[in-house]
């Protein structure tokens, strides 16, 4: 019951209904611990599950990179091999040869010069060659795993 003496547009501390609220809005300095907390849990889920996605997201996109050097590696060897006529430093290639990055020879010259920066200055490959036909590539980017190319078709990446 509303006392005769009160207006029924005031509460019982005397402000006007329509600015209670207003009232209300203006005695609060900040958030409470609850509200904080809250969030804080918010952001703790948010960061749960969005953290494992973002990681997957980027390995996979490093071995996308791993794998285009590694194809720039094949390509430049059979531009090299094609370049070589079949042959090793003049002489006639019957059989299967191996190159290993930083072997001296003539071909992985070659072929280190036409990836120029294309691939990673610390990583490695192993070129297999029947002639003038680039059999095998075997790419090791500095993290260590290895990506082969054969035939230039079958790619395989090693986790």
């Amino acid at each position: 019951m509303i006392p005769k003496w009160k207006s029924v547009t005031e509460n019982e501390k005397g402000i006007p209904k329509m600015n209670r609220w207003k009232h209300i809005r203006e005695d609060r300095n900040g958030f409470t611990l609850v509200e904080v907390l809250a969030v804080l849990v918010i952001i703790a889920i948010l960061a749960a599950v969005a953290i494992p996605t973002m990681s997957g997201f980027i390995s996979d996109a490093r071995k996308k990179s791993y794998t285009s050097q590694a194809r720039n590696v094949y390509v430049a060897a059979q531009a090299a091999a094609l370049e070589q006529e079949g042959t090793n430093n003049g002489i006639a290639v019957a059989s299967v040869v191996e190159y290993t990055r930083g072997d001296g020879s003539k071909y992985i010259a070659r072929v280190e010069a036409l990836l120029g920066n294309d691939v990673e200055s610390g990583s490695s490959f192993k070129i297999t060659l029947d002639g003038n036909k680039v059999e095998e590539i075997e790419y090791t980017p500095e993290d260590g795993k290895k990506i082969t190319i054969t035939g230039g078709k079958g790619v395989t990446y090693e986790d």
